[in-house]
């Protein structure tokens, strides 16, 4: 923005035009200067962020993932907690917070990866 007023900025006094007048900043297009100018900035930017914080950040991810045996999510892990035979209300019981239609959903999915199979209206079973 700064390199774009001092481009543009002369221009726009010279036809009598505010810098600090809305209108003349919209009618303003970036010049293929300001445009190079930008991305060199950004490409810089994100140079030196990754040399500064990409290995850090590499390391942090495989010490948490050494740590816990790798990622598991929160509903593989209700899916652990749950005995053989559960209910839809024992599901519920287990994690109020979630919205019911996120509970169906997560159960939705456990049936298509064959975890688990249907007894009842809400009623269901590991398959072992």
């Amino acid at each position: 923005m700064i390199f774009h007023l001092l481009e543009q900025g002369e221009r726009w006094l010279n036809a009598g035009k505010e810098l600090a007048d809305a209108s003349s900043l919209r009618e303003a297009k970036e010049s293929k200067h300001c445009v190079q100018f930008a991305l060199l900035v950004a490409d810089h930017v994100l140079k030196y962020q990754c040399l500064l914080y990409g290995a850090p950040l590499l390391k942090e991810k495989q010490n948490v993932a050494s740590k816990s045996g790798g990622y598991r999510s929160r509903n593989k892990n209700l899916f652990e907690e749950l005995g053989s035979d559960f209910s839809f209300d024992e599901l519920k019981a287990r994690r109020p917070q979630m919205e019911i239609n996120a509970l169906r959903t997560m159960l939705s999915r456990w049936k298509k990866e064959q975890l688990i199979v249907c007894v009842d209206r809400n009623a269901w079973r590991k398959k072992v």
